[in-house]
């Protein structure tokens, strides 16, 4: 355990940045954000709630992937460095470390993104304890510890001192590059002394977020089986109405991840392919995600596909989606073998088993009690369905 008076702060980050850039939240215009410090900058670590996470630092809101250029007829491609400079992100938050892993497990799983292993391989994150947490606060439920991060290095601000603890080998290495600043706490007693105190701050926040409104939700509803459920839930008409789809939501989200791949034409500079932050919220997102679902499918069929998902767990027919339409059953029939080659009945079941497949592989439920929830009649129905469209028994 390490510690330094709380003045001295400006003088730990001079130290951090003589030989690494270094992030920290940045007051500016009335907005704290994370942003590059020099000694000009005004920091902030009060604020508990910056407008954007440092997700940034790691997964930027738009980077270049490469450049191409055409001369004298010939296509020269040039990629984009990775991040090779060591940079320290200074006073994340909990959950923002949280969000982080989260990150981890989108980019580092096989195919590795490598511009964001880069960024994670030269970051090293020094988190900050929540002194005083916020009523709408609510990490509890996602079992964040905002008392102890788990990050490279866990700080305290306690009193007029910053406690410093060293998790990981970068925080060590980080640690011994600040020996100048830091200050051990020497002796048995001290140790003792630092470690105690540490202790009881812990356990203050921890008392405080017990005691928040939203400390002890029930999550239990969330689970892969009740995905339809939540869905199709009438509290979606209400919540909808005041949003104006601007995607603000998924960028200040520490979590999202989704991005988009472009181009800008530079003329005699070539082109450079870039990447960017994406949004669910956006009205065309949706609309490309729902291309790459239904592939080639008629407009019909989405309509129908998209009927059929909203009841599956209802006995749907062909009756049912074509006064959804405002169709006669004879013209629906008609007008979707001719797009689709398949009759609507058959597409019913299709869609239908297709769930089927998706709770089997990720829920626990017993065959019986998804039959029973897809609405077929009983579970050899459902056995004898899932062989005739799919070539396999359950």
């Amino acid at each position: 355990m390490y510690q330094m008076k709380k003045d001295r702060l400006t003088e730990l980050f001079q130290a951090i940045s003589g030989t690494k850039d270094l992030f920290l939240p940045l007051r500016k215009c009335d907005q704290t954000n994370y942003g590059l410090w020099t000694p000009e900058e005004v920091f902030d670590l009060e604020t508990l709630k910056t407008v954007k996470s440092a997700k940034d630092c790691f997964f930027p809101q738009s980077e270049v992937l490469y450049r191409c250029k055409t001369e004298d007829g010939k296509i020269s491609i040039d990629p984009q460095k990775l991040c090779d400079r060591p940079f320290v992100v200074f006073g994340m938050r909990a959950c923002d470390v949280k969000a982080v892993e989260v990150l981890d497990r989108v980019f580092l799983s096989e195919p590795v993104d490598t511009f964001y292993a880069a960024r994670r391989e030269h970051g090293t994150i020094v988190s900050l304890a929540c002194h005083e947490p916020e009523e709408t606060c609510f990490c509890r439920n996602f079992g964040v510890d905002a008392a102890a991060s788990g990050a490279d290095v866990e700080t305290w601000i306690i009193g007029d001192s910053l406690y410093w603890k060293p998790l990981t080998e970068k925080g060590e290495a980080l640690t011994e590059s600040l020996q100048a600043v830091l200050e051990a706490a020497d002796g048995e007693a001290s140790a003792c002394e630092a470690e105690e105190t540490v202790a009881r701050e812990q356990e203050a926040i921890r008392g405080v977020i017990e005691k928040l409104p939203f400390s002890h939700l029930d999550l239990s509803r969330f689970q892969p089986e009740n995905t339809m459920e939540l869905f199709d839930s009438p509290l979606w008409e209400e919540l909808y109405k005041p949003c104006l789809a601007c995607g603000t939501c998924t960028f200040v989200c520490p979590t999202c991840q989704c991005y988009d791949i472009r181009d800008f034409d530079g003329g005699k500079n070539g082109v450079q392919r870039y990447r960017c932050w994406d949004s669910c919220m956006y009205s065309d997102f949706t609309e490309r995600v729902s291309r790459v679902r239904f592939g080639g499918k008629s407009n019909l069929a989405k309509e129908a596909a998209n009927y059929i998902r909203r009841h599956i767990s209802e006995p749907v027919t062909a009756e049912d989606i074509a006064a959804h339409l405002y169709m006669s059953r004879p013209y629906l029939s008609k007008k979707f073998k001719e797009e689709t080659g398949e009759s609507i009945s058959d597409f019913i079941q299709k869609e239908k088993l297709q769930e089927g497949c998706h709770l089997l592989a990720h829920t626990k439920k017993p065959l019986a009690a998804i039959a029973s929830y897809l609405g077929f009649s009983s579970q050899s129905h459902f056995t004898h369905a899932f062989k005739k469209y799919l070539s396999l028994t359950p």
